[in-house]
């Protein structure tokens, strides 16, 4: 029997134009320590830049959708590295509504000196210059500034399919407000809220994900939707600060001294801790056994979890969002911790775990900027094919 679901959709504040769902694919690539295997995953969607002359196609790129960053950058027609040479590039001339501009906005011509701007990723930089266009997600074209990069690193930018990066961090992050999605979305009429549901079963599912703007959808939730508010540090980052953290039960004392935060990274591929913390899961974790079951999964018979505390809500981590099967002769059916170190420093840092792909995996994650808050409830493992 073929079975209708009714999409519904949720506006998280007043009265907005209608909300709209960006499709996702998945790419992943594995590497190994010896021990683990990981995955280096990436989740993007279309996006189209510009009005095309006459005679010229669309520019369509894929993009990743990035809550850890805020602007949009897309390759340059001008940028000729083996980085940007494998991708779609963006050529502001080939747009009717392109403008090549400075950093405040101000148009150039060919020629004058142009205000440049550097931006690293966890894996990566890019060195480009501005522009202003018009830019459609799922049919919906906003006018926004952008980057256009001139220089792209090899690591990450050759190994993925997507083209460029669309930052989905708050206002405040960004360049200016006119650089920021958000921001030019609720300008169009738009809630500036998304919501970000990524599948269990990506390896084998026709929607490994998708992205919704405007609002969020229900019917990606398996239960309660819970709003924490955003950490006020105006750092534009979607971070909510942890109370404590407990480590199968064990509380740890890293939170006591300084300030502990967790950030909503959607375009992670992992979970990472500072070097303190992850000390002290390795040391509780020596006393636990955690193993491979039947669905390539890794789990533990003795709820081992590390417990995140947050302001009315616990975030439960469990061993298949911190730990990867063993690899090798000696795998036994184990698994081992698979948790990336990474210690920021001040003003962020240093105790900021990073919430990526394994947790947003079990977790449908509602980003809602004008109410400064982010919802959080166990999502839907897969969506069935019969879905409208």
């Amino acid at each position: 029997m073929r079975f209708l679901c009714e999409v519904i959709f949720a506006v998280a504040g007043g009265p907005a134009t209608a909300p709209f769902t960006v499709p996702l694919r998945r790419q992943e690539l594995p590497s190994t320590d010896g021990v683990t295997v990981s995955y280096r995953v990436a989740y993007s969607g279309p996006l189209e830049v510009g009005v095309p002359v006459a005679g010229q196609p669309r520019q369509r790129l894929h993009v990743v959708f990035d809550s850890g960053s805020a602007h949009l950058i897309v390759p340059s027609v001008h940028c000729v590295s083996s980085a940007c040479l494998g991708h779609q590039r963006y050529h502001v001339a080939s747009s009717q509504s392109g403008i090549a501009i400075d950093a405040d906005g101000t148009p150039v011509s060919d020629g004058d000196d142009r205000d440049e701007i550097q931006v690293g990723f966890g894996t990566g930089s890019i060195t480009g210059v501005f522009a202003s266009d018009v830019t459609c997600v799922s049919g919906v074209c906003i006018p926004q500034h952008l980057v256009t990069a001139t220089e792209m690193s090899a690591e990450p930018f050759s190994q993925f399919e997507f083209d460029g990066i669309l930052g989905l961090g708050m206002p405040a992050l960004s360049t200016s407000p006119q650089f920021s999605y958000l921001h030019q979305l609720h300008s169009a009429g738009y809630d500036p809220v998304f919501a970000v549901w990524l599948s269990r079963d990506s390896g084998h599912s026709s929607q490994p994900g998708e992205v919704t703007f405007g609002g969020f959808r229900t019917d990606r939730l398996s239960g309660p939707l819970v709003w924490v508010p955003v950490a006020d540090r105006r750092s534009g980052l979607w971070e909510v600060e942890i109370s404590a953290i407990r480590i199968a039960g064990a509380l740890s004392d890293i939170c006591d001294t300084q300030s502990c935060f967790a950030l909503l990274d959607t375009g992670s591929s992992l979970v990472a801790t500072p070097a303190a913390l992850l000390d002290d899961i390795g040391e509780v974790l020596q006393d636990h056994t955690i193993v491979e079951d039947k669905h390539g999964r890794c789990s533990s018979d003795d709820a081992l979890t590390i417990d995140l505390d947050l302001d009315g809500l616990t975030l439960v981590l469990t061993p298949d969002e911190f730990a990867r099967p063993v690899v090798g002769a000696n795998s036994s059916g184990l698994c081992d911790l698979a948790l990336m170190k990474l210690d920021i420093g001040p003003p962020l840092g240093p105790n900021v775990v990073i919430l990526g792909e394994p947790f947003l995996r079990k977790h449908y994650v509602v980003f809602d900027h004008a109410n400064q808050r982010i919802g959080f409830g166990l999502a839907v493992a897969a969506l069935d094919h019969t879905l409208v």
